[in-house]
C-alpha cells in the first residue's frame, strides 16, 4: 500500500495513511466539489476544488512531504476530474509520486488482505458491484444509480424513492420498499459473478465479499445482504467497512 490514498467520495472524502496500523481521516465534501464529480469541463470553475485539496493536504500533512500519494477512483467516475485532482497534487511540493488505483481493488487488498473478491460498493450516489481478481476488476462494475441516498432516509418498512431517467430528461419516481432493494443489490451480485467466473474459470468471487457502507449503509440493509450471501454461499467470508468510521468492523460467519 502507498504512504496515502486519497478518495474524493460523492458525500465524504477519505485520506488513508499506511503504517503498522493503517489509519485514515474523514472529511465532508464540498457540495460544489460533489458538482463537479457529477459535471467537469475545462469551462468549469475549479476554486472551491482548489481550495478543498489544499485544504486536505494540510489537515492530513501532506504538503512538502516525501509521501507518495495514490489517487483512488473507480471505472466509471469522471476521467477529466480525477486528471485534473492527480495534476494538481503532482503540482505541489511532493517529492514523492502520484498515481491513480482502482478503487475497489485498493480496498479489498487493504481491508481483506486479499487479491480476490467481490466488492459491493454502497455509495451516496451509486452502489456498484466490483468482481476482482489479483487486484484487477475482471468485469465492469455494475451499478444502481441516482437516488440511492434517498435510501438512507427511509426505515425498513419503508420505500424508497429511486429515479429513473426517461428519453426525454424528465425523471420517473419509482416508490420501491427497502427489502426489494436489499433484494436488487443480490441480484446484481449474482449477475455480476456469472459474468466473470468464466474469465477466471473458478468460482474465486464467492469466497470473500467486501461491503463498504461510504458512512451513509443502512444497517437493515447490510444485514440483509450479509445473510442472502451466507445463504447462497455457506463457504464465503463477508467482511463489512463503515467509512464513515474511525474504526474497521470485520464481519465474519460465525458473528
Amino acid at each position: 500500500m502507498s504512504n496515502v490514498a486519497l478518495d474524493i467520495g460523492s458525500r465524504l472524502t477519505k485520506v488513508y495513511f499506511s503504517g503498522d496500523v493503517p489509519s485514515k481521516r474523514v472529511f465532508e465534501t464540498p457540495k460544489g466539489v460533489q458538482k463537479l464529480k457529477e459535471r467537469f469541463n475545462l469551462g468549469t470553475s475549479v476554486e472551491e476544488l482548489d481550495s478543498f485539496l489544499r485544504v486536505l493536504c494540510c489537515a492530513s500533512r501532506l504538503m512538502g512531504t516525501q509521501k507518495n500519494v495514490e489517487l483512488l477512483v473507480s471505472a466509471d467516475e469522471n476521467p477529466i476530474f480525477s486528471q485534473y485532482v492527480l495534476r494538481w497534487l503532482s503540482s505541489i511540493t511532493f517529492r514523492g509520486s502520484c498515481s491513480i488505483v482502482d478503487q475497489h481493488s485498493w480496498m479489498l487488498n487493504l481491508y481483506g488482505a486479499l487479491e480476490n473478491g467481490c466488492v459491493v460498493d454502497i455509495g451516496n450516489q451509486a452502489t456498484r458491484v466490483v468482481p476482482v481478481m489479483y487486484s484487477t476488476p475482471v468485469v465492469e462494475a455494475i451499478t444502481i444509480g441516482s437516488g440511492m441516498q434517498d435510501l438512507f432516509l427511509q426505515a425498513a418498512e419503508e420505500a424508497v424513492d429511486l429515479h429513473e431517467t426517461l428519453s426525454n430528461s424528465t425523471y420517473l419516481k419509482l416508490h420501491i420498499p427497502l427489502p426489494m432493494v436489499a433484494d436488487w443489490i443480490m441480484m446484481l451480485i449474482e449477475e455480476s459473478l456469472v459474468l466473470c467466473n468464466p474469465y477466471t474459470q473458478r468460482s474465486f468471487v464467492s469466497n470473500v465479499f467486501l461491503i463498504t457502507g461510504g458512512g451513509v449503509a443502512a444497517a437493515w440493509l447490510v444485514k440483509a445482504l450479509r445473510s442472502n450471501i451466507i445463504k447462497n454461499w455457506p463457504s464465503s467470508r463477508v467482511l463489512f467497512v463503515s467509512d464513515s468510521a474511525p474504526m474497521l468492523w470485520m464481519a465474519g460467519r460465525d458473528s
